[in-house]
């Protein structure tokens, strides 16, 4: 492992430890985010509305 990928374990481990059912890329897209956008509800496909570290990959 880099030291690149380890950085963003390290980001996604201290941001995310209880989110399981996203993968790394999103998780890390998520970790980056600045908090103000993060905690913005976001309009689903399916209409529901969730804040980003609620969504799931179905």
């Amino acid at each position: 492992m880099n030291s690149s990928q380890a950085s963003k374990f390290i980001k996604i481990a201290s941001e995310f430890s209880t989110s399981k059912n996203l993968g790394m890329n999103i998780l890390y897209e998520i970790a980056t985010m600045p908090e103000s956008e993060r905690d913005k509800p976001q309009q689903l496909s399916s209409g529901e509305t969730k804040k980003s570290d609620e969504v799931t990959l179905a």
